[in-house]
């Protein structure tokens, strides 16, 4: 049973992929510039639209939980921030692991390292939208604002630490290794 279905989730996943392969082939071929085709080479790949779908399902998680727990149970904006990151972090991490980076199935240990260097650059990212919001406060007031303009910065930059740190193929390579 369980070889049954590991082939059928391969099967929806190259199917998956050759349709994003399919579409990149087709937007290539209509773009003669090279700074163009070079974008479109390196954002459409099957792992970077995964990264978007699930990027914008911890964004999802992130802002509703930041605006139930605002909006229903008036809780101060930082707060609110604190609480919707932690579970927007849980979530990142599971879909990042598993879908996106496919990282390989690691003990306890070194799985429990993966997620604290994981958390690390979201804690980051945590503290700079953190800043928007201070700086929000001071000025403008508008909290869901600057949220999103956070969440915004938050996705683009924890794909760079998650791709070249947290789930380097790499960095994968040197574990097996040693």
């Amino acid at each position: 049973m369980q070889l049954h279905l590991d082939k059928q989730k391969l099967a929806e996943n190259n199917l998956f992929v050759r349709n994003v392969v399919r579409f990149r082939t087709f937007l290539l071929r209509h773009f003669k510039n090279e700074k163009i085709r070079t974008l479109i080479w390196g954002l459409i790949s099957a792992e970077m639209v995964l990264y978007m779908l699930f990027g914008a399902g911890t964004a999802i998680v992130d802002f509703a939980t930041f605006a139930i727990l605002q909006a229903v149970f008036g809780v101060e904006p930082m707060i609110a921030h604190t609480v919707s990151t932690i579970l927007a972090i849980l979530f990142a991490y599971i879909t990042n692991r598993i879908w996106v980076f496919k990282s390989p199935k690691l003990g306890f240990k070194k799985m429990f390292f993966e997620f604290l260097k994981f958390s690390e650059a979201r804690i980051g990212t945590y503290f700079m939208t953190l800043l928007i919001l201070f700086i929000d406060k001071m000025t403008f007031n508008h909290p869901k604002t600057a949220k999103m303009i956070g969440l915004v910065l938050t996705v683009i930059l924890n794909y760079i630490f998650s791709k070249l740190f947290i789930f380097s193929k790499k960095e994968t390579k040197e574990n097996e290794e040693s």
